[in-house]
């Protein structure tokens, strides 16, 4: 927990810039994601050099506790329900819009994930050693760390699927009628966080019916009928959720053979990301070539067959040992087995878009491999265990020192270079690019958004020179291959680019040089 406690706090304390996904969140969290999107439909003030007030409305809460404007907005413009933007609403409204007011929040949620899942590591493993173990590693995991320094539902999401499981795991091993209500209420909540839940009670589901004999249909029927009444209760606070399928039915990509190599690479990224920091290396991987990125593959399964045959007779008396423990080993084997099947297939077959796989999104399946970890680390020497928790540590602290290097280097530099213009142009619309400066705005400062307002546009630009001799401009880029947005700022001093590439752990590239502007 004090590693959660250092990390986040050191966090808070850098944190400049707000991540492209994460303010979607504040857009949301303030009541003005609608709004937004009306000018991204061209209305004002797009077009027009205004006043930045004009802008930094968007990040402003103008009406407290509008719970059902904010649920209303996500139905029709996000894909996601909105009960940690509601509750991210309330921390605004009390904190003040600043980019650490998500980050104490995740905190909070973390460390009470933290605690619940020592409760049920100790309950499952029926050590109380094990338990803080199995804590430690996720609490030190680079997933988790990673996630927490931005302000999205995941952290949430993770704090109520350990508490389903925590009571799950009570009624299955004595079925009571209050442990049955708390997981409607449970799940209810976990439906209004993220749909993705629905893997979560679907892999318990599937526990049932695997221990049919032991459990007895009655309770099986129970627990279906518990899991329906949870969507239903999500469905009568939040009854347009349809809306938010149909957004994400826009986003769905095409089925195609090529992209195969990067969706495995993805899958094999975000689940070692839970031992080592490696998404800082993704980067690299997108930047070069498809064969490269099939080589990475290959490498990882050979690597992991020639480790596999080198430790066979261990391995399999491990294996042997698991199968022959309680019942408990055997529901974290499942929970972690079927929850990551369920969540590859539709990946695998263009269902979900190629982004939703990461670190943020396995926050289902890292506490089972937390758990797995500990059980299995226990059998082996002091050493071993003081070797993979220093890989840990080692991996979470890179991601903290990344984190803190990016924010008071290059954030900060942007930051600085933001404020120090009088006039900026953008021609990007997009909610993720621009209104991650809102924020940082002087009252004093002119704006103007127009998506001519690029390069090619001489006229425009020398225009704008004579008036105000010195502009800022930001333009958008869009990466095919990844789907992943770039936002460039460059000014007429030819400064360098800020190239933009927000992944979990917020990494960005390095420095590189800008365009120049059109000789005249």
């Amino acid at each position: 927990m004090l590693v959660i406690v250092i990390s986040d706090g050191l966090a808070m304390r850098y944190k400049l810039l707000f991540g492209g996904d994460e303010i979607i969140s504040y857009l949301c969290a303030t009541g003005n994601s609608g709004a937004y999107e009306e000018v991204l439909h061209q209305e004002f003030p797009y077009g027009e050099i205004t006043n930045a007030s004009e802008w930094t409305k968007y990040v402003t809460i103008h009406k407290p506790f509008c719970f059902r404007k904010i649920a209303d907005d996500m139905c029709l413009n996000d894909i996601h329900p909105p009960l940690y933007v509601s509750i991210l609403h309330l921390a605004v409204l009390y904190l003040g819009m600043a980019a650490s007011t998500g980050v104490l929040l995740n905190m909070i949620l973390q460390l009470l994930t933290l605690f619940v899942l020592y409760k049920l590591a100790s309950t499952l493993l029926k050590d109380n050693t094990k338990g803080a173990l199995a804590a430690l590693l996720w609490a030190m995991s680079p997933a988790w760390i990673g996630v927490g320094f931005n302000a999205r539902s995941y952290e949430l999401v993770a704090l109520l699927a350990m508490c389903y499981v925590y009571v799950f795991q009570l009624w299955v091993n004595k079925p009571k009628t209050s442990n049955i209500l708390l997981l409607v209420v449970i799940g209810g909540m976990g439906f209004f966080t993220h749909f993705g839940f629905i893997f979560l009670l679907s892999a318990c589901g599937a526990y049932c019916l695997w221990q049919y004999k032991r459990i007895g249909f009655r309770n099986i029927l129970a627990f279906g009928l518990s899991a329906i009444i949870s969507f239903g209760l999500m469905t009568l606070i939040h009854p347009c959720f349809a809306d938010s399928f149909v957004n994400q039915q826009v986003r769905k990509e095409a089925f195609n053979f090529a992209q195969f190599p990067a969706r495995i690479t993805k899958i094999i990224l975000s689940i070692t990301q839970f031992f080592l920091p490696v998404y800082h290396f993704k980067t690299l991987l997108q930047k070069v070539s498809l064969v490269y990125q099939i080589i990475f593959t290959l490498s990882f399964f050979v690597v992991g067959f020639l480790l596999i045959l080198k430790n066979k007779k261990r391995i399999a008396a491990l294996f042997s040992s698991i199968k022959k423990q309680t019942d408990s080993i055997q529901f974290i084997v499942f929970m972690l087995a079927t929850i990551l099947v369920m969540m590859i297939v539709p990946y695998f077959l263009f269902i979900t878009h190629y982004t939703s796989m990461g670190a943020q999104y396995l926050v289902f399946v890292y506490p089972f491999m937390a758990m797995l970890l500990a059980e299995i680390l226990m059998q082996f020497s002091s050493k071993i265990k003081l070797v993979v928790v220093t890989i840990f540590f080692v991996g979470s602290g890179y991601v903290v020192g990344s984190f803190v290097k990016l924010n008071a280097g290059i954030y900060k530099q942007l930051v600085q270079q933001i404020q120090g213009e009088k006039l900026i142009v953008i021609n990007d619309m997009d909610r993720r690019g621009f209104p991650r400066l809102f924020p940082y705005l002087k009252p004093n400062q002119q704006l103007l958004m127009d998506i001519n307002a690029t390069f090619k546009n001489e006229e425009m630009i020398t225009g704008l020179l004579k008036k105000y001799h010195s502009f800022l401009l930001v333009q958008g880029k869009h990466v095919d291959f990844t789907n992943s947005e770039k936002y460039t700022i460059i000014n007429k001093n030819r400064y360098p680019t800020f190239d933009g590439d927000d992944i979990v752990v917020c990494e960005i590239s390095e420095l590189s040089s800008a365009s120049p502007l059109p000789e005249k």
